[in-house]
């Protein structure tokens, strides 16, 4: 394999040496909406592509192309197809930190999202903005064995997305979610709310861990449902180390009853009723030291509801 261009540093095994721990045999290149072209060849970052998805048309399939995002790259999504992760074991790195994070707003068309469909996929490190109202998605799952890391979302009062992460039937076996941050401002606390945070329908061996999501969600913010048909059972999941607070009476975490055994453990808790009932509703599953504070600020480990094993 031949080494990539980098001409302002060293190359390895075709990949570049950062600071960071990102290492592949793969494909590597480069996306920067300020400087970059797709008329370019996205070897390095003085020739980045302008936008994420011509970037996952250069990567092949399986060997574990990356895909670096430059710090302010700033792009719109503005259809269901804008940024279609559909090549399996890509990886999306943003570089940058804060506001100089790579920032994506889905805008134009309630049906931008950023799509999952590839399989063993990984995101990190992306800022995603709501540009319209009522979008159906921040972030959409049909490929198995995703990972998104360290992905902040943001709506704002009047642009409200429906939900953070969803995965439907057939999709998302084996995802792990790891440090997505989403607060809403205390004025969205009120009259507008995403309809869950985080939907797995049909999850099988889903982790979801260290999450701070505070929001205002009509309906769960960390749920699944079942699936329909042959093949849709659920298998057991993971819920661990979040913090997650909400501005409704409805259940912080809300897992079906046809879930096998699922282990939700070490979470911290803050619900808008005036007991522990609006915290989980779990019919099948394991509680370990999960902490809940009422909206009177009192303080509590969580006692298993009927048929969860404490």
């Amino acid at each position: 394999m031949g080494l990539t261009e980098f001409p302002n540093g060293l190359s390895s095994m075709g990949s570049p040496v950062t600071s960071g721990t990102y290492i592949t045999t793969g494909s590597v290149f480069f996306v920067d909406s300020n400087t970059g072209l797709d008329s370019y060849n996205g070897k390095d970052p003085d020739h980045a592509f302008a936008t994420i998805d011509h970037a996952i048309g250069h990567c092949t399939s399986g060997v574990c192309d990356t895909i670096f995002v430059m710090p302010n790259h700033a792009e719109t999504i503005s259809s269901s197809t804008g940024c279609n992760v559909d090549v399996d074991g890509v990886a999306i790195i943003g570089l940058g930190n804060g506001e100089n994070r790579p920032t994506l707003t889905l805008a134009t068309t309630a049906s931008a999202k950023v799509e999952l469909a590839g399989h063993s996929v990984w995101i990190e490190n992306l800022l995603l903005k709501a540009g319209i109202d009522a979008v159906a998605h921040f972030i959409h799952i049909s490929g198995d064995w995703p990972t998104i890391k360290n992905v902040e979302t943001r709506n704002t009062k009047s642009m409200v997305a429906d939900y953070l992460i969803m995965s439907t039937s057939g999709g998302g076996r084996g995802a792990v979610i790891d440090g997505l941050k989403h607060i809403d401002t205390s004025d969205h606390l009120v009259g507008s709310h995403l309809t869950h945070a985080i939907h797995f329908e049909s999850p099988k061996h889903v982790e979801i861990k260290n999450c701070e999501i505070i929001a205002h969600c009509a309906s769960g913010m960390i749920s699944s449902s079942s699936g329909t048909g042959a093949g849709y059972n659920e298998f057991g999941s993971w819920i661990h180390n979040n913090i997650l607070a909400s501005a409704t009476t409805d259940q912080c975490i809300s897992w079906s009853s046809d879930c096998q055994p699922t282990a939700i453990t070490d979470n911290l808790i803050s619900v808008h009723g005036g007991g522990a009932g609006g915290a989980m509703g779990i019919e099948k599953g394991y509680l370990f030291e999960n902490y809940v504070v009422n909206v009177a600020g009192i303080s509590h480990v969580l006692s298993p509801p009927a048929g969860a094993t404490a």
